[in-house]
């Protein structure tokens, strides 16, 4: 359920088995997780000193077989934050791979010393947004993620369960632009 949900839901949606996909150390568990579900391979790639990614060490792992680089953002489990410019570098550097950017920001809202969080959005086409309301909105058990609109019928496709429809409404209201959500900084 929830963001979670949504990550297996778009793995499934533009991998087969025997597909790679990037993960950069330290990675979520549950990330691996999901690609190991999947048949999926993952492909480590070595964090700067600062726990972020390294867009090096990312252009070196992909291959002909990659198909997606996840990026964590803030990160799970070194909340490192990717700043705007290192956010359009790996963008950069997916579209001219042919690979989808899935971008997982769950913890968008929980960023400290008023450093900000940036969605990647140079290649709409070409990357994959996972949110999260129960983390979003503290709304801890509800279990209801979003992903990238244009793939929803192939999500659907591939995953027929779907949550209750007053979640469904409750996390479509919160998730329209004219709600104003909270931006949890901690200084």
């Amino acid at each position: 359920a929830g963001a979670n949900q949504a990550f297996i839901n778009v793995l499934l949606s533009i991998t087969d088995v025997g597909d790679e996909v990037i993960l950069t150390k330290p990675y979520y568990f549950s990330h691996l997780v999901a690609l190991q579900l999947c048949d999926v391979v993952p492909v480590m790639a070595n964090s700067d000193s600062e726990l972020k990614p390294d867009p090096i060490e990312i252009k070196a792992s992909i291959t002909p077989k990659t198909k997606a680089l996840v990026l964590v953002n803030p990160g799970n489990p070194s909340g490192s934050v990717a700043d705007r410019e290192l956010v359009e570098k790996l963008e950069t550097l997916c579209h001219h791979a042919g690979i989808w950017l899935i971008s997982d920001e769950a913890y968008e809202h929980f960023i400290y010393d008023s450093v900000a969080h940036y969605s990647p959005s140079l290649y709409p086409n070409q990357v994959i947004n996972i949110f999260t309301m129960s983390k979003s909105f503290a709304l801890a058990g509800w279990r209801v993620g979003s992903t990238t609109p244009f793939l929803l019928t192939r999500v659907e496709q591939a995953n027929p369960s779907r949550p209750r429809r007053w979640r469904t409404a409750v996390a479509f209201q919160l998730f329209t632009p004219k709600v104003r959500r909270p931006n949890f900084v901690v200084s």
